[in-house]
């Protein structure tokens, strides 16, 4: 949870400078494309609910890494400002049902516990917020934004690979 919570806050507080200087756009600009992440986390959101039903939560999930690794890859791997927009666009989309998800695993997992794992959760949230964005900052500090923005294929894999630890715990008990 804590993972997919940083990717979705390393990109949102992050994206408008990364537009801004990596890719080009004047401060208007990068600001106004950036809002195509929180597009995407709302389309991907509202749309959510849909997909849940027709799709087992751990599929689920995986599809939403999977979207978020090709969203990435869009937005950081290109150059044209319009493209890198689209690519925060879908990258957005699949940012958007890992929180959701990974809090609706926690408590289906939890049992009786089910408050110690809102707690917990409330823990994840502030960790992820608190240190990613920071971390991402003082990377871009010593190797640039762009380089820096690799904490975001990491994050991604960290949260794969905690998802699959998790399964594997929850099958043993």
């Amino acid at each position: 949870m804590t993972f997919g919570i940083a990717i979705e806050y390393s990109i949102l507080l992050w994206a408008s400078e990364y537009l801004e200087r990596v890719v080009g756009l004047d401060k208007a600009q990068a600001a106004s494309g950036a809002a195509a992440f929180v597009l995407g986390m709302f389309i991907g959101r509202a749309s959510g609910s849909v997909w849940a039903r027709f799709i087992a939560v751990e599929q689920l999930l995986i599809a939403q890494l999977a979207v978020t690794l090709v969203g990435f890859l869009i937005y950081w791997g290109v150059s044209q400002p319009a493209v890198a927009i689209i690519g925060l666009l879908v990258l957005g989309t699949g940012v958007s049902l890992l929180f959701p998800l990974t809090v609706g695993l926690a408590m289906s997992a939890a049992g009786s516990a089910s408050d110690k794992a809102s707690a917990r959760s409330t823990i994840a949230f502030g960790v992820a917020l608190l240190t990613m964005p920071l971390m991402l900052g003082g990377l871009a500090d010593r190797t640039g934004l762009s380089n820096a923005h690799w904490l975001v294929p990491i994050l991604i894999l960290a949260t794969l690979v905690a998802f699959g630890i998790g399964r594997m715990i929850e099958k043993r008990r």
